[in-house]
């Protein structure tokens, strides 16, 4: 009877180190493709931001805003045209997730978001955001230009953005990614 109940004791164990191990595999990937989403997100907005003087460039170590196409349905609508607003990325604090803001622009609020509006977390994994922005002509020691982590320029704007992701996984593991994107409005500028 007692090898019995070694017996059952054994599958027991075997099954549920089984369980662990499948519950793991199927969450591998969740956090790296969550993550990966929002840098597509970010940098598609990047990519395809427009220039005007009204709304411009702005960026800190963990936030951005710039102008872009938003798509804007007013009530009662069931298409969305597209008007011109701003676009914001930000992490309001430590753990507190990828906040994306969007707002049309008004005369009401033309540069800064409207009051009260907390944003879409695209990314409530993330335990820190990094940016950091590319100026040329900076006199620095990449051909002429230099990294900073700080853009408030109304009328230049960063030759590339560079974005630093670092999720937090399970436990104590954390997931970083990063991405340089190439502001390609910049390259027809005339000014810098």
């Amino acid at each position: 009877m007692a090898i019995m109940g070694m017996l059952g004791a054994v599958i027991v164990a075997c099954l549920a180190g089984g369980i662990r191990v499948w519950e793991r595999a199927r969450s591998f990937g969740r956090i790296e493709g969550s993550a990966l989403i929002a840098l597509e997100e970010m940098e598609g907005d990047l990519r395809n931001m427009i220039r005007f003087r009204a709304i411009p460039f702005k960026g800190t170590y963990n936030s951005m805003s710039f102008c872009n196409i938003i798509k804007y349905t007013s009530m009662g609508e069931i298409d969305a045209e597209d008007r011109m607003g701003a676009v914001k990325y930000l992490q309001p604090s430590t753990d507190a997730g990828l906040i994306k803001k969007e707002w049309i622009y008004t005369k009401a609020y033309p540069v800064d978001e409207p009051p009260d509006f907390a944003g879409d977390d695209i990314l409530s994994s993330l335990k820190s955001l990094e940016l950091s922005f590319y100026k040329e002509g900076g006199g620095g020691a990449a051909k002429g230009g230099i990294w900073t982590d700080y853009w408030n320029n109304k009328t230049n704007y960063p030759a590339r953005v560079h974005i630093k992701l670092v999720c937090n996984r399970e436990k104590d593991e954390l997931l970083t990614i990063e991405r340089t994107v190439l502001i390609p409005i910049r390259a027809f500028e005339g000014d810098k």
